[in-house]
């Protein structure tokens, strides 16, 4: 299993455009190399506690960021699947261009274990998007 990380930086007033555009229109279409995938905004620590333990510097006041983790059956099939929105000459440039305040940072990771909890997610818990 491969899992991508995208790192989403969006203009602080397109912050429902891009989720907007993000559940309706970066649709994958062929599912089948998709484990899930999980859009998430990223939290500013508040308390010393926070800041004590999530030091990772993702979190900026100049914009508001997401991460997206997606687990895959294979990198090649996430390059496959999204090619389409990675290309050049892509039918959505000009309306990410319009979104997001710098460039989307992508990184690929290959799990080496995988350790299982005991907790069953609730669909009140998940905002589940097609």
């Amino acid at each position: 299993m491969d899992i991508v990380l995208i790192y989403w930086k969006i203009k602080p007033d397109q912050e429902k455009h891009f989720l907007d555009f993000w559940e309706n229109k970066l649709k994958i279409k062929d599912k089948s190399g998709l484990v899930a995938e999980y859009l998430s905004k990223v939290n500013e620590p508040r308390t010393d506690r926070e800041r004590k333990w999530f030091k990772w510097s993702l979190f900026r006041r100049d914009v508001i960021t997401y991460i997206n983790v997606g687990l895959w059956k294979s990198k090649e099939e996430f390059l496959t699947e999204t090619e389409r929105y990675r290309s050049d000459d892509n039918e959505f440039k000009h309306e990410m261009a319009e979104i997001k305040a710098e460039d989307i940072e992508r990184g690929w990771l290959t799990a080496a274990l995988v350790r299982l909890g005991t907790h069953k997610v609730t669909p009140e818990e998940l905002k589940i998007v097609s």
